[in-house]
């Protein structure tokens, strides 16, 4: 079922799947994980119809990210519906459907720990 093709913050696709994009193609299969970044403009969206749709087309694991609050939001689908998995607001979230994928909240929400997060310190 694919009612509305959005572009998402960030999204990943198992490798088997991105092997099959051409330059030209212009719809995307269902993502296996996605994240969008709640702001005062996009947050009623993300939360409302965005957040049904991508648990009706498979989306398996959702990530709302607050940044005022320093907050991730971390939902996994079950069935057709997304479930509060966890609400991460000290230490690190880590992926549900992506295996070793960790991210300190500090690296999200703070430049310099991003930093060093990124070069593996």
């Amino acid at each position: 079922m694919r009612r509305n093709d959005f572009e998402s913050d960030i999204c990943f696709f198992r490798k088997e799947v991105a092997d099959t994009f051409q330059p030209d193609t212009m719809f995307f299969p269902v993502s296996d994980f996605v994240v969008e970044v709640l702001s005062s403009s996009t947050e009623k969206r993300d939360r409302g119809i965005k957040f049904v749709d991508y648990a009706l087309n498979g989306v398996k694991e959702y990530w709302l990210v607050d940044a005022d609050k320093k907050l991730v939001e971390q939902y996994v689908l079950d069935n057709e519906n997304f479930v509060l998995a966890e609400k991460v607001q000290h230490a690190t979230v880590r992926c549900k459907v992506l295996e070793g994928l960790e991210i300190p909240l500090d690296a999200i929400f703070n430049e310099e720990a991003n930093e060093l997060f990124q070069r593996g310190i």
